[in-house]
């Protein structure tokens, strides 16, 4: 790869922070307009098509097991083709499948426009699209643009619009008008621009070697395929770790308010905490990216981890309904802040080029991890009576998961640091 002594000259401004705008947007329409409102459609599903409540809340987990499964692909075609043209598809998709949700005469069509159509269109619109945008446009703040596009703001807005919109008019008749909205936003998406060279700029904190034609030998710069990470322990170990710490954010938001409500903290109360967790938790990606930016993206991830085992430790206490919501903003940071500095940890070790692969295989990796994680703790407590196994579970994994990246990660850092050098004699 060679580098030019002076960015190519260009009349348009540095375009990555209108990008970020961009990726913000699709993630939270993706995400918001999906999993913001599907818990509401479970009663009115049940009641319109006479299905039992299991069978009427299939539709987001069957969403997040096939986003998982179709991540690997959509982030290699991320890596390599237009990431405007993907967005837009995923929109289109994403607007018909709301379209024909609505019309559904049964609610196995339902599920099967649900899923193929909206979940796939979630993969190439939602998370992954919108975190390898902003990763295409910023070496320098990497991790504060991808905490930015990852701020879920529009899960806490669409429950309250949604609600209203079927009080109002029923929820045929919203879904349409979310369907509708994908296609309106289709021209606004046409203003991606998938990477900085595409418009004769170069990604924000670019380095420029003073003497031209010169080579980079960075292993940041290599181009990973699926297999070849696959092959990497280190990548394994990043991905596991990282899946450990985000699991536990997923248990935490199903089953905070059961917990609480159990020892006595009122159901307003929990409700409160449910609320005050998704606050945090956009506060934790603005603040997990600035730290992933300031000090490095290893040292963000396990301080994500430590805060995690060690507020994990206090709920062990059944605090008072005040402690516990003091624990609950540190959880909702931690949780929040774990995925950008997660995602700036694989484009700072596998190369920005491999973004959207090293990214999309951690997403069908961690399936498992972040499907069955609820499921097990709410087994866990069918067996035992309470949380307590499930809380401390998961403080021994948030603690394996801070020494790995605490400890071992600068380690492996050095290693790699000193075999380029031998590698690269000067």
């Amino acid at each position: 790869m060679q580098y030019s002594t002076s960015p190519p000259a260009t009349s348009k401004g540095f375009l990555g922070w209108r990008m970020v705008g961009m990726g913000f947007l699709c993630q939270n329409l993706a995400i918001g307009c999906t999993f913001g409102t599907y818990g509401l459609l479970v009663v009115p599903l049940t009641e319109s098509f006479d299905v039992s409540r299991s069978m009427a809340s299939l539709g987001i987990a069957l969403i997040t097991l096939i986003m998982g499964l179709a991540a690997p692909l959509i982030g290699q075609w991320l890596d390599s083709h237009s990431i405007r043209r993907i967005a837009m598809l995923g929109a289109g998709l994403i607007g018909t499948g709301f379209l024909a949700s609505a019309h559904a005469p049964s609610m196995l069509i339902f599920l099967i426009a649900y899923t193929l159509l909206i979940g796939v269109g979630v993969a190439m619109m939602g998370p992954l699209a919108a975190a390898t945008l902003a990763n295409n446009w910023f070496q320098s703040k990497r991790g504060l643009a991808i905490g930015i596009v990852n701020i879920p703001l529009f899960v806490a807005i669409m429950p309250v619009v949604f609600t209203q919109a079927m009080t109002a008019i029923g929820w045929r008749q919203s879904l349409q008008l979310i369907g509708v909205g994908f296609f309106l936003v289709l021209p606004l998406l046409m203003l991606i621009v998938s990477r900085p060279r595409d418009v004769g700029q170069q990604p924000l904190g670019a380095h420029v070697p003073a003497a031209p034609g010169i080579e980079s030998n960075s292993p940041s710069e290599q181009q990973h395929s699926t297999s070849s990470l696959l092959k990497q322990p280190l990548y394994w170990g990043i991905v596991l770790f990282a899946g450990m710490v985000t699991a536990g954010s997923i248990v935490i938001i199903t089953h905070i308010v059961a917990f609480a409500t159990d020892y006595g903290i009122t159901p307003r109360q929990a409700s409160i905490l449910l609320g005050v967790n998704g606050v945090c938790a956009m506060i934790g990606a603005l603040l997990l990216g600035w730290l992933s930016d300031r000090t490095s993206p290893h040292l963000a991830a396990g301080s994500a981890a430590l805060l995690q085992a060690l507020l994990w430790c206090l709920l062990l206490s059944q605090p008072p309904f005040e402690t516990l919501l003091l624990a609950i903003v540190g959880i909702g940071i931690a949780g929040g802040g774990l995925t950008p500095a997660f995602f700036a940890l694989l484009a700072q070790t596998f190369g920005a080029s491999s973004f959207g692969t090293a990214v999309g295989l951690a997403s069908m990796l961690l399936v498992p991890l972040t499907f069955g994680a609820p499921v097990f703790a709410g087994f866990l407590f069918d067996t035992t009576g309470n949380y307590n196994f499930t809380l401390q579970i998961h403080i021994a994994l948030f603690s394996a998961a801070a020494l790995f990246f605490l400890v071992f990660m600068p380690g492996r850092r050095r290693q790699l640091s000193r075999g380029h050098m031998k590698a690269d004699p000067q």
